[in-house]
Protein backbone atom coordinates (compact mmCIF):
# COMPACT_ATOMS: atom_id res chain seq x y z
CA UNK A 1 0.00 0.00 0.00
CA UNK A 2 2.87 2.19 0.91
CA UNK A 3 4.55 1.80 -2.65
CA UNK A 4 1.39 2.59 -4.48
CA UNK A 5 1.08 5.91 -2.50
CA UNK A 6 4.63 6.55 -3.22
CA UNK A 7 4.26 5.61 -7.18
CA UNK A 8 1.02 7.91 -6.93
CA UNK A 9 2.81 11.04 -5.37
CA UNK A 10 5.50 10.16 -7.66
CA UNK A 11 3.40 10.51 -10.80
CA UNK A 12 1.01 13.68 -9.54
CA UNK A 13 4.70 15.40 -8.73
CA UNK A 14 5.95 15.26 -12.94
CA UNK A 15 2.60 15.71 -14.16
CA UNK A 16 2.50 19.00 -12.62
CA UNK A 17 6.29 19.08 -13.39
CA UNK A 18 5.64 18.71 -16.37
CA UNK A 19 2.24 21.24 -16.99
CA UNK A 20 4.35 24.22 -15.31
CA UNK A 21 7.09 23.11 -18.22
CA UNK A 22 4.74 23.26 -20.68
CA UNK A 23 2.98 26.82 -19.48
CA UNK A 24 5.84 28.41 -19.02
CA UNK A 25 6.77 27.42 -22.63
CA UNK A 26 4.03 28.85 -23.94
CA UNK A 27 4.22 31.78 -22.43
CA UNK A 28 8.06 33.37 -23.22
CA UNK A 29 7.67 36.52 -24.69
CA UNK A 30 6.70 40.10 -23.04
CA UNK A 31 3.54 42.48 -24.08
CA UNK A 32 4.88 45.92 -24.95
CA UNK A 33 2.56 49.22 -25.20
CA UNK A 34 2.73 50.90 -28.37
CA UNK A 35 3.93 54.35 -26.61
CA UNK A 36 6.72 51.94 -25.24
CA UNK A 37 7.90 50.46 -29.18
CA UNK A 38 7.16 54.04 -29.88
CA UNK A 39 9.90 55.87 -27.46
CA UNK A 40 12.29 52.23 -28.74
CA UNK A 41 11.53 53.73 -32.63
CA UNK A 42 12.38 57.08 -31.89
CA UNK A 43 16.19 56.19 -30.46
CA UNK A 44 16.91 55.30 -34.04
CA UNK A 45 17.70 52.11 -33.12
CA UNK A 46 17.47 49.09 -35.94
CA UNK A 47 14.47 47.57 -34.90
CA UNK A 48 12.79 44.33 -35.99
CA UNK A 49 8.89 44.72 -35.90
CA UNK A 50 7.01 42.08 -38.11
CA UNK A 51 3.47 42.93 -39.05
CA UNK A 52 1.41 39.65 -38.75
CA UNK A 53 -1.29 41.68 -40.65
CA UNK A 54 -2.78 40.68 -44.25
CA UNK A 55 -1.40 42.86 -46.84
CA UNK A 56 -4.11 44.81 -47.84
CA UNK A 57 -3.90 45.85 -44.31
CA UNK A 58 -0.32 46.92 -44.41
CA UNK A 59 -0.94 48.25 -47.31
CA UNK A 60 -3.30 50.70 -45.75
CA UNK A 61 -0.85 52.08 -43.00
CA UNK A 62 2.08 50.07 -41.15
CA UNK A 63 5.16 51.35 -39.09
CA UNK A 64 7.75 52.35 -41.56
CA UNK A 65 10.65 49.55 -41.49
CA UNK A 66 7.93 46.89 -40.20
CA UNK A 67 8.31 43.79 -42.41
CA UNK A 68 5.05 41.81 -43.60
CA UNK A 69 4.46 38.25 -43.06
CA UNK A 70 1.04 37.49 -42.40
CA UNK A 71 0.77 35.13 -39.26
CA UNK A 72 -1.15 32.40 -41.34
CA UNK A 73 2.75 32.04 -43.37
CA UNK A 74 5.10 32.58 -39.88
CA UNK A 75 5.59 29.27 -39.38
CA UNK A 76 7.25 28.74 -42.60
CA UNK A 77 9.52 31.83 -42.47
CA UNK A 78 10.86 31.45 -38.81
CA UNK A 79 14.40 29.79 -40.41
CA UNK A 80 14.83 33.20 -42.06
CA UNK A 81 14.46 34.83 -38.50
CA UNK A 82 17.80 35.35 -35.95
CA UNK A 83 16.96 33.77 -32.48
CA UNK A 84 18.91 36.25 -30.89
CA UNK A 85 17.27 39.66 -32.09
CA UNK A 86 14.45 41.31 -30.48
CA UNK A 87 10.90 40.98 -32.13
CA UNK A 88 8.14 42.83 -31.81
CA UNK A 89 5.16 41.83 -33.29
CA UNK A 90 2.46 44.33 -34.61
CA UNK A 91 -1.58 43.70 -35.81
CA UNK A 92 -4.59 45.60 -36.11
CA UNK A 93 -5.33 45.07 -32.62
CA UNK A 94 -2.91 42.81 -30.46
CA UNK A 95 -4.50 39.51 -31.19
CA UNK A 96 -2.97 38.14 -34.17
CA UNK A 97 0.39 39.44 -32.75
CA UNK A 98 0.13 37.27 -29.44
CA UNK A 99 -0.60 34.19 -31.81
CA UNK A 100 2.28 35.16 -33.43
CA UNK A 101 5.05 35.64 -30.27
CA UNK A 102 3.10 32.51 -29.01
CA UNK A 103 4.80 30.45 -32.26
CA UNK A 104 7.62 32.06 -31.77
CA UNK A 105 8.59 31.47 -28.13
CA UNK A 106 7.41 28.07 -29.16
CA UNK A 107 10.07 28.00 -31.40
CA UNK A 108 12.95 28.93 -29.10
CA UNK A 109 12.70 32.69 -29.61
CA UNK A 110 13.00 34.11 -25.88
CA UNK A 111 13.32 38.37 -27.12
CA UNK A 112 10.08 38.11 -28.29
CA UNK A 113 7.03 41.34 -27.67
CA UNK A 114 3.51 41.42 -28.34
CA UNK A 115 2.65 44.54 -29.02
CA UNK A 116 -0.56 45.52 -27.41
CA UNK A 117 -3.11 47.56 -29.12
CA UNK A 118 -1.35 46.73 -32.35
CA UNK A 119 -1.74 49.96 -35.05
CA UNK A 120 -5.37 51.04 -33.38
CA UNK A 121 -2.76 52.55 -30.66
CA UNK A 122 0.11 52.90 -32.31
CA UNK A 123 0.60 57.06 -32.87
CA UNK A 124 4.18 57.08 -34.15
CA UNK A 125 4.73 57.49 -38.03
CA UNK A 126 3.02 55.60 -40.96
CA UNK A 127 4.13 54.48 -44.28
CA UNK A 128 1.17 53.99 -46.90
CA UNK A 129 3.06 50.94 -49.51
CA UNK A 130 2.45 47.57 -50.66
CA UNK A 131 4.80 45.48 -49.09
Amino acid sequence: MRKVSLLIVIIALLIGVFSVTVWLNTQRFQEISTQQLLNRYQQNNPLLIIDVREPYEYKAGHIPGAILIPVRELESHLDELDKEMEIFLVCRSGNRSRTAATLLAQNGFRRVYNVNGGMLSWEGPVEYSAP
